[in-house]
Formats: structure tokens, C-alpha cells, sequence
């Protein structure tokens, strides 16, 4: 769903994963400083939650604030090169915890966790979105009194035995694009892997099963082109390790820059992710970080633009900001002033997500509500143990928790909530069990249909929505989330444009002879597939069949070379403004059909 975003004062297809964790190492200082950094444990495998402390000390005066930085070490010699792009900022106090409201403390806020200004810190970073992007990165930390600096390497690691992987190399015009984000999607839409490209731009992504995969990648200062077969490949079959696959990226030709800021102080917000997205038939994505000032500077081409702050905000303690605004236009030359400011959290609502055993739920917390006009959309990550923390001011709040790539556990409803300046609430999630349906969608030919939607419904007619799900390439789908029982299955061709005929499982093109498919929990209900019709485009008095009267309609605008103008050409069937021998053969295929849809 595109989304506009107001906040964006006049003055990728993707989403970011924040590299919020770390690992490893061996510290090195700048030349005459005594600041030094330690991170434990060494290693962390890329597709586990987990935490890592941050241990700086010999900071030059006690009670000196830190900016915490982390960088990909693209080329694994353990300094931070020019050109290698910083993934994550955040500066923590000596002596100063993480922010409390009513005694409840803002955990997705690092602080200084031993509560003395004693010239050393101690931090947790927080690695709960996974998978995260495997790789070799560097932290460094910089004393703000004598901007001396010590940084450490690390590593986070994937399964290099697994049986399967997918690897190649990025480029944009020809040449290779270290440090460039990479990453796996399953056909189900979820992320299950990813990497960062070495210094020759290349990168290697292992895999637990075979099957069909896409592949997306971004990087900082390039523009991602989403159609298939630039920065974005589908339909990938693994079988073993696939090699060759090479998506690209392009460059930007201008600039658009500005200042993330607090709403009350006026100060700058760093360490929050800027993408910018441009949809004219083809999705363009470009990102990057603020810098400790809050500054961004994004590299776009011409065209007309959206930017929205995809994350970090949460971790800085203000609220996300979602709303409509005026589109940005470039056109041949940068645009500067593009500022916004964000509130920061006054109240917090906390709760766990768990299933029905109690056991802890992958999922994202997402808060909405609208105060004058603006929309406010925060949203928190759930720890290992299912916990979370919402950072919100005050108002009447929609929360829910999007579970993500859970086939069997339903969406729990979502809940509302009044909260108070310097209150907080609570508010917990139970997931229950779910099952799921699966199959397959061809054509008349036997052809597999891709992006077509399928929808799941608790009545045939009229009923609730439950789930859905688009084909993929092999005209595969599978959607999750559904109650035991009987449900409904539907396939819908002009949802996405496409000259289908729509059916209900099995073979019915109206609601009202639906068959029903059983639902049994933590299982997938297989081969409800189904096998589609084209649309009769020359039935054109809709009595379901093609025949001598539909002929003569077509006789009759046969030859025709002003369907530009009223009145309007019936068989005109490709658009190109005449009825010709191209629109004949069209409605020759479509002669004598009887199963047109009324």
C-alpha cells in the first residue's frame, strides 16, 4: 500500500533492516585517546534474536556523552574506509539510563546501564529484527568532549553449511557496489535471509530449503529500480547453489536533503533511516541515515518523490509521524528544506504477544491515532521473551501486532486504549492457533498465473475477510492466519488488472455455489487450486455467450480509425484506437464461447 507522508515541511518497496546488533573484536583507539570499546559476545548468527552489551571506557571526563556508530567493514580489514556507509547511530550519557516515564523505563532507548557517571558506559544493543544482513561491520564510539574514538569489528554470521544458497554480484553501470544490502525473500513475502556485498560487490546468501525465491537489494547513495530484473529479481528456482544472480543499481542524478528534528527543542534527531519512493509504473526506493545533527542527504533522479523516516525514530524516543503532504518534485536540479520534526514519547503502553502456551510471538507492534489532524504511527519490536515497549503521547491509540511469517497463529484484534501525559498502560496480545490453505492458479492452457489475488473469506457471500495472498510466478499462493472450520476460497482477476474470470473454489463463478475448504490447525490445507478462463472482451451484450449478435456489434465497428473520439469503439479490444485485423483475431478466439460471465 503507497502511503503519503505530510510531516515534510515546504521550509524500497522495501523496507530497512536496522543493524541493530553487534559482536565481536579487537579495539583500536585514535592516536593519543584513552577511550576504549569492548563488545560481548563475539559473534551473533543472523537470523536469531539476541542481545550484545557494549562496554566504553577511559572516556575523558565523567559524565561525557558517546555516539555510538556502526559501519559496514566491506572490505573485512577492520577500518572504516571512505565510501563504506554507516548503518546506525545513537549516543548514550555516563551516568544516564535509559528514559523513564511513571517509573517504566523506555527500553527501546539505550542508556548508560550502570546508572554512574564514572567515565565508562555499558549498553545493550537490542537485535530482535531478524533476519539481519550477514556481514562483517565496525562500532566505533567517539567521546564528544575530545572527539577520540575507539572502534571494534564484528561479525554477524550465517550458516555457511546449509545446503542451499543463493550468491552473485551488484553492480550499477558496470562497476561493483560494496556494502550493498541484500537480501531473500520466500514466495510467502518473507524476508528469511540476507547480506552485505564485499568489496568487489559480491555476496553469498545461504538457504535451509529449496524453492522459489526473490531478491532485493539497496544500497546508501544509489537508486534501487524495483521492476523484475533490476534491483529486483523473482521466480529465482534453488535446487542447491544458485549462482549468477546479479541484480543492479542505478545512479541518482540530484539531491534532496533536510533535517530531522525535535518538535519541542528544535534540535537535531541522528541515527534515523530516510528512504525516499517513486512510483510512474516502475517503483524507485533510494535511502540513507541522519547524520549526528539530524541532517539527511538522499540521492534521487527526476521525477516526483515521497520520503518517510523508516526507522530509528522509535530508538531515539520520538514518535513516528504519518500523514500526507505535498509530493516533492525534482526536476533537473536538487531540493533543499526538506525538514520535519517529531514529538518525543510522553507515555508508553507495554504488553507481551504471546500464543496461547504462553510461549513468545515474532510480531511488530504498530500504534495509530489522529490528533489534529495528524496521523501518528509509532511502532516497537518484540524482545525474545515476547515483551514490548510503545513509545506514544497522549490520545486515544489503535494498537495491534502484526505477526510476521506465522502461517499458524491468527492476528490477534486489534485493541484501543486512552493514555494520559506521563502514564502508561498496559496492553497484551494472545495469538491463537491457525491454520492454513494453499494451491495452485493456472490458465486455460495450463500456464501458471502470476500476481493474481486470492482471498479467503468465512462466507461465501458476504462474509468476513480473513486472509490473501497473490500468485507468484509459478501461480503458487498460500495464506495463513485462518480459524479452523470452513472457510471460502476466491480468486480475484480485476483486483489486479488482470482479464480473468474470478471463481470460488471449485469452479464457481458465483458465490452461491461456493464449495467449502476445511481448515485444520497447524496444518496447510493443500491443492485448493484452481484453473481460470480469459474474459469474452466480444460479448458485448453480456448474455455470457459469443455469438452471431455479438458479430454483427463487431461488423458494424470493424475498420474503424477514430476510437479517439466519442462515440466509442466496441472491439477496440488493444487500445490502439482503431478496430483492425489485431482486434479480429481477438474476437475470433473469443467466438462461440458460452461460459462469458453475465
Amino acid at each position: 500500500m503507497r502511503k503519503r507522508w505530510s510531516f515534510w515541511q515546504k521550509g524500497c518497496f522495501w523496507g530497512i533492516h536496522l543493524l541493530v546488533f553487534l559482536l565481536t573484536l579487537t579495539a583500536f583507539s585514535s592516536a593519543g585517546a584513552s577511550i576504549s570499546i569492548s563488545v560481548n559476545p563475539n559473534s551473533l548468527p543472523a537470523n536469531e534474536k539476541g542481545t550484545a552489551l557494549i562496554s566504553i571506557a577511559d572516556l575523558a571526563s565523567s559524565g561525557n556523552r558517546v555516539w555510538v556508530d556502526i559501519f559496514i567493514d566491506a572490505n573485512n580489514n577492520g577500518v572504516i574506509d571512505a565510501g563504506e556507509s554507516e548503518v546506525e547511530s545513537f549516543a548514550v550519557t555516563d551516568g544516564t539510563g535509559s528514559p523513564q516515564i511513571a517509573g517504566v523505563m523506555n527500553t527501546n532507548v539505550n542508556g548508560d546501564e550502570d546508572g554512574d557517571a564514572n567515565s565508562s558506559i555499558t549498553t545493550t544493543l537490542k537485535c530482535y529484527d531478524v533476519p539481519f544482513d550477514a556481514g562483517q561491520f565496525i562500532i566505533q564510539a567517539t567521546d564528544i568532549e575530545d572527539s577520540s574514538t575507539a572502534t571494534a569489528t564484528f561479525t554477524c554470521t550465517q550458516n555457511t553449511s546449509l545446503p542451499q544458497s543463493i550468491s552473485g554480484t551488484i553492480t550499477c553501470n558496470g562497476s561493483p557496489v560494496a556494502g550493498a544490502f541484500v537480501w531473500i525473500e520466500a514466495s510467502s513475502e518473507c524476508d528469511v535471509a540476507g547480506a552485505v556485498t564485499n568489496s568487489s560487490g559480491d555476496y553469498q546468501i545461504y538457504l535451509e530449503n529449496p524453492g522459489t525465491y526473490c531478491i532485493a537489494v539497496s544500497a546508501q547513495g544509489y537508486v534501487s529500480k524495483g521492476n523484475d530484473g533490476d534491483s529486483y529479481l523473482c521466480c529465482i528456482i534453488v535446487d542447491g547453489h544458485e549462482t549468477g544472480i546479479n541484480p543492479k543499481l542505478f545512479s541518482g542524478t540530484h539531491h534532496i536533503t533536510g533535517t530531522l528534528r525535535d518538535r519541542d527543542t528544535g534540535l537535531g534527531i541522528g541515527g534515523v533511516w530516510i528512504e525516499a519512493k517513486m512510483e510512474n509504473g516502475i517503483k524507485y526506493c533510494s535511502e540513507t541515515i541522519t547524520n549526528h545533527n539530524g541532517n539527511f542527504d538522499i540521492m534521487v533522479i527526476d521525477g516526483v518523490w515521497e520520503l518517510k523516516a523508516q526507522g530509528g525514530l522509535e530508538t531515539k524516543g520520538y514518535v513516528k509521524i504519518d500523514n500526507a503532504d505535498d509530493d516533492i518534485i525534482v526536476s533537473g536540479s536538487d531540493v533543499h528544506g526538506k525538514d520535519a520534526c517529531f514529538p518525543p514519547v510522553t507515555a508508553l503502553i507495554i504488553g507481551t504477544v504471546k500464543d496461547e502456551n504462553g510461549g513468545p510471538v515474532v510480531a511488530e507492534i504498530e500504534g495509530k491515532t489522529k490528533i489534529d489532524g495528524i496521523q501518528y504511527k509509532p511502532d516497537a519490536l518484540i524482545d525474545p521473551e515476547g515483551n514490548y515497549v510503545l513509545g506514544v503521547i497522549a490520545g486515544h491509540w489503535g494498537v495491534k501486532a502484526e505477526l510476521e511469517c506465522e502461517l499458524y497463529l491468527r492476528q490477534p484484534p486489534e485493541q484501543y486504549i486512552d493514555i494520559a501525559e506521563n502514564e502508561v498502560k498496559t496492553l497484551n496480545f494472545i495469538c491463537t492457533q491457525a491454520g492454513a490453505v494453499s494451491g495452485n492458479v493456472k490458465d486455460s492452457n495450463n500456464q501458471p498465473i502470476e500476481g493474481l489475488w486470492v482471498y479467503v473469506f468465512s462466507e461465501a457471500c458476504g462474509g468476513e475477510w480473513l486472509g490473501g495472498d497473490h500468485t507468484d510466478c509459478n501461480g503458487d499462493y498460500i495464506i495463513g492466519w485462518l480459524p479452523a472450520g470452513n472457510v471460502y476460497v476466491q480468486t480475484c482477476a480485476e483486483c489486479c488488472g488482470l482479464d480473468y474470470i474470478s471463481e470460488w473454489y471449485d469452479d464457481k463463478t458465483h458465490c452461491s455455489d461456493a464449495d467449502a475448504v476445511y481448515i485444520i490447525v497447524s496444518e496447510i490445507t493443500e491443492n485448493v487450486d484452481f484453473q481460470l478462463s480469459k474474459l469474452c472482451e466480444g460479448d458485448f451484450d453480456h448474455d455470457g455467450d459469443v455469438d452471431g449478435l455479438d458479430l454483427a456489434v463487431f461488423a458494424a465497428h470493424f475498420g474503424r480509425t477514430d476510437c479517439a473520439n466519442p462515440p466509442p469503439c466496441e472491439g477496440d479490444f488493444d487500445d490502439d484506437d482503431d478496430v483492425d485485423g489485431s482486434d479480429l483475431a481477438v474476437f475470433a478466439a473469443d467466438f462461440g464461447r458460452t461460459d462469458c460471465p453475465r
